[in-house]
């Protein structure tokens, strides 16, 4: 059979985190309302969120190994399917919809090494960081990382005008203009 809801499974955890965060909480949604209610648990193979959920390898193989099978234009879940769907449920609780939430982001970076790293954007970049949130306005509004746009003469104008004080501007200025020139 060569439909995408033809594979099996192995291994729960790993066909799970293998899915987006936001497919994640589509299976979620729709194994948790086939439990909840047994009028749920048929869905219309043209519905377009189960279609672009069973269009993903892992996101098919869960539903699959949740007991949902293709029948006419519809997928069903037999109403003796629970405890599938109780075991596929219980792998994506397992794992949770925001798994990136403890990755390190790049505004936990020390302000210094942030700092650095940035300092070689693009004034068009600069301004696209520093819209995506507060912090990062914050560190993209320093007048360090606008040094190297700026003209040397109106460097001195800007010292102090962040926290970092005259030598962090200094340590960070572009290539020849390292000499403090007031």
């Amino acid at each position: 059979v060569n439909s995408p809801m033809a594979r099996a499974v192995v291994n729960l955890p790993l066909h799970v985190s293998s899915l987006s965060p936001t497919h994640r909480d589509l299976a979620r949604r729709y194994i948790s309302n086939a439990l909840a209610d047994e009028s749920r648990r048929s869905v219309r193979k043209a519905n377009p969120h189960f279609s672009t959920l069973i269009a993903s390898p892992s996101g098919a193989a869960l539903l699959r190994e949740a007991g949902f099978m293709p029948i006419a234009d519809r997928y069903v879940v037999d109403t003796t399917a629970d405890a599938s769907l109780r075991r596929v449920l219980s792998a994506l609780d397992a794992t949770p919809t925001d798994g990136e939430a403890d990755a390190p982001t790049l505004l936990s970076l020390p302000d210094e090494l942030l700092l650095r790293t940035l300092v070689g954007m693009s004034p068009p970049d600069l301004c696209r960081f520093g819209r995506a949130c507060k912090a990062a306005g914050h560190i993209a509004g320093q007048g360090c990382l606008w040094l190297r746009h700026c003209h040397p003469r109106f460097w001195p104008e800007g010292f102090g005008a962040d926290r970092l004080g005259a030598d962090s501007w200094l340590a960070l200025a572009p290539i020849g203009g390292a000499s403090r020139a007031m």
